[in-house]
């Protein structure tokens, strides 16, 4: 592949993860934003102008597009590898699951009956417009790196099948969350599976990653999770969520310290399970991207 095949194809991978990341950006703010323009009303119908928190919009936007982002960085690289349906599981975990607050009520008939969260159509619909942007950025990232001959090795890949270790990850983490669903300020159901499937995700994929790369997409997932502790977090509170303060309702909770360190771990913990197959055989030579794991196609070097 010469210089210029080789700057084409990081370009497109360049250009789809900026268009994915804007167009999530206005997604996410446009919602979020209408949501709070429709609570300042209700508030001022209701006489209440000066009592109402607002929250940060611009946090709330960026925490969920670096978790969507994750999402799409993950899946892709499962794509590439053949893995489609743990891709398709990892981008439906993302969005059932931290996701969820997407979907906050730009208009009061969209509250459920207990002002405990939005109606599941509100749900559904949302949902389905954040399937569709991480969908097309999960597409259009495959596919780049597939035109660059980009594949994961395998060669240090644990002595069991990727499947079997993304249902044994993604169970673990999902039964650790059940003891706490007895609780209504814990994660329930839905986003405590959504959680599962994408920290499944990340350690399937940590299993082709090198030391340094290993740190690097801790330190990636440690952001995500200070961004998202900064905007929602609040001592002695319920979690402060921009766009969820119509009639001064509450928030879905999506985070727990076992969904913080999955979420963080994952690729240490994929890595992990190839110690023994990497120390008995020298890794090969990579084309590193992004700070993942990749190697270049044979069949494209002739």
């Amino acid at each position: 592949m010469d210089a210029s095949a080789l700057r084409t194809w990081k370009t497109d991978v360049a250009v789809g993860t900026l268009l994915t990341a804007a167009v999530l950006g206005l997604l996410v703010g446009g919602i979020a934003g209408l949501a709070q323009h429709a609570a300042q009303v209700w508030w001022r119908s209701e006489g209440l102008t000066g009592n109402q928190e607002m929250y940060s919009l611009t946090l709330h936007t960026m925490s969920m597009v670096g978790i969507g982002m994750v999402a799409v960085a993950t899946a892709s690289f499962l794509t590439i590898d053949g893995r489609v349906a743990l891709a398709v599981a990892v981008v439906v975990g993302a969005v059932a699951g931290p996701m969820t607050l997407v979907a906050a009520p730009v208009s009061e008939s969209l509250i459920r009956d207990d002002s405990l969260d939005t109606i599941p159509g509100w749900h559904l619909l949302v949902g389905a417009a954040l399937l569709a942007v991480l969908a097309t950025g999960t597409w259009w990232t495959s596919r780049s790196l597939r035109r660059g001959g980009v594949l994961l090795d395998r060669a240090t890949s644990p002595g069991f099948s990727s499947g079997s270790l993304f249902v044994v990850v993604a169970g673990t983490v999902l039964a650790a969350q059940v003891p706490m669903m007895s609780n209504p300020e814990r994660p329930q159901l839905v986003v405590a599976t959504g959680w599962s499937l994408l920290i499944a995700g990340g350690a399937v994929v940590g299993t082709s990653l090198r030391t340094w790369q290993v740190g690097a997409a801790t330190v990636g997932g440690g952001v995500v999770l200070l961004l998202m502790a900064v905007a929602y977090l609040r001592i002695g509170g319920w979690p402060g969520v921009a766009g969820w303060e119509f009639k001064g309702m509450e928030s879905p909770v999506i985070l727990t310290f076992v969904t913080a360190a999955g979420f963080s771990a994952a690729p240490l913990l994929g890595f992990l399970t190839t110690v023994r197959r990497r120390v008995r055989r020298p890794l090969p030579l990579r084309l590193w991207l992004l700070g993942w794991g990749v190697r270049k196609n044979p069949r494209l070097e002739a």
